[in-house]
């Protein structure tokens, strides 16, 4: 089966990618960086005006009918109306236009674009960073307060991408923490929104 260049997604329980807001570093914990970001309070308007696996399906069959993300090489995760796009484009010119076509699907303030270029760092770092996104996800998953279903994790070159939405900033902090702490994880980048009136 081929497996992706990036190192996907665990889908903790649901099945769709995620995205979030705020953009101010919060914290360092246990033996990783924690450039987490605080989420920002959002108007319940922003959500379900376009359903999130629609926001992915459309970036996504936009990207193909380009030849953009050859060799699976690119990922779009949405949540809460919001799309992260993340991986490796193999030049800045892929990069710009996988970006430009996920405007044609949501405004630019909607998009977060974690797509580096080059390659990843081998074989060996793909296996890894599997390993870690495994961990992570089972890490939530047992924790039995957390609503593991409102997000997902992905890792990039040890670099730990945890996505979603919550009600809860108690949540969001948990879930922070025990990402932080998992063994091989570099950093950990959180877009996670903080919905007063989230009910998932």
């Amino acid at each position: 089966m081929k497996l992706s260049m990036l190192s996907r997604t665990f889908f903790l329980l649901a099945g769709v990618g995620v995205l979030l807001s705020g953009c101010v570093p919060v914290a360092i914990v246990g033996g990783a960086t924690l450039l987490g970001f605080t989420a920002l309070r959002s108007t319940p308007g922003i959500i379900g005006k376009i359903g999130d696996v629609t926001i992915q399906a459309r970036i996504n069959t936009k990207w193909a009918k380009y030849n953009i993300n050859v060799n699976d090489r690119l990922s779009v995760f949405a949540k809460g109306g919001y799309a992260l796009l993340i991986g490796y484009a193999k030049d800045e010119q892929q990069r710009d236009k996988a970006l430009q076509l996920a405007k044609e699907v949501l405004p630019s303030n909607k998009i977060y674009n974690e797509i580096r270029v080059g390659d990843r760092q081998g074989a060996g770092r793909y296996s890894s960073d599997a390993a870690i996104t495994s961990k992570v996800s089972a890490a939530i998953f047992a924790k039995g307060k957390v609503r593991s279903f409102n997000y997902n994790a992905t890792t990039l070159d040890g670099t730990v991408y945890v996505i979603g939405a919550t009600n809860d900033p108690q949540e969001m902090q948990t879930v922070l923490d025990v990402v932080s702490n998992i063994k091989g994880v570099f950093k950990v980048v959180s877009y996670i929104k903080v919905i007063p009136d989230w009910v998932k």
